[in-house]
């Protein structure tokens, strides 16, 4: 949830650097090219975050998964395998 909050501060605070410094004209901030840089940095950090951040059903699917995987360790049925009696085949692509 923090995660979501903060990729949109990051995302909303570049779009409205990039906006402002893309024609500004004053003589207060030398070099607002690098402000508009940073906006644009800004911007890309907040879409990446927002990006990769997992959802509410994402986050749900993987508690899920992993209740699945520690339930299967601990009761699952381990099965021997005799490596010196299996058969290995090469498939070839036609």
């Amino acid at each position: 949830m923090w995660r979501r909050i903060a990729a949109y501060f990051l995302f909303v605070l570049g779009f409205l650097t990039m906006t402002f410094f893309k024609h500004y004209t004053g003589e207060l901030i030398p070099y607002p090219f690098l402000f508009w840089l940073t906006g644009l940095a800004l911007f890309a950090g907040g879409f990446l975050f927002l990006r990769y951040t997992p959802n509410g059903k994402e986050l749900v699917a993987r508690k899920k998964l992993m209740a699945a995987i520690a339930d299967l360790k601990s009761n699952g049925e381990k099965i021997q395998v005799d490596l010196s009696k299996c058969e290995i085949c090469l498939k070839t692509a036609s």
